[in-house]
């Protein structure tokens, strides 16, 4: 079912976000699927915004 419908949106042009991602496993079938936008608690847990840009700083820098 997840596969259909990432298909279904790419078909469509739209970008597929998928929400509540967990574990590696979960991260890695939507990456074999082509579905690249992520969230969840596998990469954070909700955040205060005052903690969220400091978060994204850290992640931004960590790439560079």
């Amino acid at each position: 079912m997840v596969k259909t419908i990432i298909d279904m949106g790419r078909n469509l042009n739209l970008t597929v976000i998928a929400e509540g991602v967990e574990s590696t496993e979960h991260a890695s079938f939507l990456r074999k699927n082509k579905c690249f936008v992520t969230q969840g608690y596998l990469f954070s847990k909700h955040l205060p915004a005052a903690e969220l840009e400091k978060f994204l700083l850290e992640k931004q820098m960590k790439i560079s």
